[in-house]
């Protein structure tokens, strides 16, 4: 599933949600006895199960927030190596050094930028020989 039908998908069902809590709005809206185990209140139960489920959406947000964040603060470095080795590209070609030591500089500091940025990846369990 792209995220694009994913995210198509979800305005849908918040779409067919807020079209059920309108057509309702007399049921949900209505007082129940609801017991908390300890104390019994009346309170619309609909009404708290829909900011239930408004909390719980928001939450999700946020956390989807705070994941993107780390993914960001994680790529960051690698963006900043980019944008210097293009700054220092630019002032290599204004001070006339000539094209392999520019490429050179360029390919050890992207290399240098990215190297720092790379996740390190943990050795494979070697695979059992086919019989």
């Amino acid at each position: 599933m792209t995220l694009r039908t994913f995210a198509l998908t979800l305005t849908l069902a918040f779409a067919l949600l807020l079209l059920l809590v309108t057509l309702n709005w007399a049921a949900f809206a209505a007082p129940t006895a609801l017991s908390l185990g300890f104390i019994a209140i009346s309170a619309p139960l609909a009404m708290i199960m829909l900011v239930f489920t408004a909390v719980v959406s928001g939450l999700f947000v946020v956390y989807i927030l705070v994941q993107q964040a780390g993914l960001v603060r994680q790529l960051l470095p690698g963006v900043v190596a980019v944008v210097q080795v293009r700054v220092e590209d630019g002032q290599r070609r204004g001070a006339g050094v000539d094209d392999d030591t520019r490429k050179a500089g360029y390919a050890a500091t992207l290399h240098s930028g990215l190297h720092r940025t790379a996740p390190r990846a943990s050795p494979s369990p070697p695979c059992a020989p086919r019989r």
